[in-house]
């Protein structure tokens, strides 16, 4: 009987040790082996990859458009009016770099001119109206391409250069003079082809090659087609 007593209390005493190792060797693995973290993707606005469409405008694009534009001349701080304007050109441009910037302010750098081989003044000299030939070229035109998921790129454009016409503009100035303009528009992408409009501030100026030097002040739409070629 002693022995059939010993043997059960074994039993018993290996039963109720099993599964507490068990649970102590578990504890210990748990403690030794830590979690494995798993990242995420951060999705930063400044970089150039993941977020923007095919169609986009990239560090290396180059741009070709013809556009045309026209307005009509404001009466501001002594400068003349009424004159209307109308001109032809061709641009080309080239996204010089990455995205940057915070936020909505994030965009790429483009560098761009203008060839104007035609450019009609529509003023009023002499006592009838009249009609003045010209042509002209921006070889300063600097444009911040907003980065959008869209296929419609905002940009924001400040240009200069020059104007040569076959008469005075304004009537009794000069048949050079210098131009400068500020724009705020959008290309609305479809692949590579993009539709660009755009409103601007549109300024004429001998900038006092003579003493008579009124100026011109006007507000233009342009509406350019052209293509961004990518970068391979």
């Amino acid at each position: 009987m002693k022995a059939v007593f010993l043997a059960s209390a074994l039993v018993v005493v290996a039963g109720w040790c099993t599964p507490a190792a068990m649970r102590a060797q578990s504890a210990a693995s748990n403690d030794a082996a830590p979690p494995i973290a798993v990242s995420t993707p951060v999705n930063d606005p400044a970089s150039n990859t993941g977020n923007d469409p095919v169609d986009s405008p990239v560090k290396g694009s180059n741009e070709f458009e013809v556009w045309s534009s026209a307005g009509g001349a404001v009466p501001i701080n002594g400068s003349i009016a009424p004159i209307t304007e109308w001109n032809l050109g061709a641009r080309y441009g080239r996204v010089l770099t990455d995205a940057h910037g915070p936020s909505l302010l994030n965009g790429r750098f483009e560098y761009s001119f203008d060839v104007v081989p035609a450019f009609l003044v529509f003023q009023h000299e002499g006592g009838h109206n009249a009609t003045v030939y010209g042509g002209g070229f921006d070889p300063f035109a600097v444009k911040w391409d907003f980065r959008t998921r869209r296929h419609i790129t905002p940009f924001f454009e400040i240009s200069g250069g020059g104007l040569f016409t076959t008469d005075p503009v304004p009537p009794l100035g000069t048949t050079f003079n210098f131009t400068a303009s500020v724009a705020l528009g959008a290309h609305v992408m479809r692949g590579r082809h993009a539709v660009s409009v755009d409103v601007r501030w549109f300024h004429i100026s001998n900038a006092h090659i003579i003493h008579y030097d009124p100026g011109i002040n006007a507000v233009q739409v342009r509406v350019g087609f052209g293509l961004f070629t990518h970068p391979k």
